[in-house]
């Protein structure tokens, strides 16, 4: 009988087959070492599942970002939104991708930097404008102020890319 039901152990478990195997015939011991078994296992899964999220480019989630930040953004505000094409810095081989950000005073907001925590120490600061320009060499670049990407995401039903 299993305190923690929805830890079940899985087809086939023997106790002897893992820490839980110190605790001798107490089936409550049994199942406590079972459970830190299974939170270290889960401790586990998280670093590596961290260092495997850092070692490749986060996508996926800067449109969205970008869209929802310039929506928040005041009307009088000069605010733009820019889709284009970076480069990954630092990358072997090195690789292009599609993005999304925000450009606001001379700093760069950006998904990866402001939500994902990469940026080092501009890490939920944004970039200055300068530094992420050197870094990610941004392409065929589309400026959108807030009227226009806001008329853009309506008309194609989707937080962009729109052109």
């Amino acid at each position: 009988m299993f305190l923690f039901a929805h830890l079940a152990p899985p087809v086939g478990f023997e106790p002897t087959e893992h820490p839980a195997s110190k605790a001798g015939s107490d089936p409550i011991r049994t199942e406590a070492y079972f459970y830190i078994y299974l939170m270290s296992l889960k401790k586990l899964a998280n670093r590596f599942i961290i260092k495997l999220a850092t070692k490749i480019d986060p996508v996926g989630q800067c449109y969205s970002y970008a869209l929802n930040l310039i929506k928040k953004s005041g009307w009088d505000e000069d605010v733009m939104l820019v889709h284009g094409t970076v480069s990954a810095p630092f990358s072997d081989p090195p690789h292009s991708y599609n993005h999304a950000w925000i450009e606001k005073e001379g700093i760069v907001y950006d998904w990866q930097c402001m939500e994902f925590g990469h940026g080092g120490k501009y890490r939920s600061k944004g970039y200055p404008k300068a530094v992420f320009y050197e870094l990610y060499d941004p392409q065929n670049m589309t400026r959108y102020d807030k009227e226009q990407a806001l008329i853009n995401a309506v008309r194609n039903g989707h937080f962009g890319p729109w052109d």
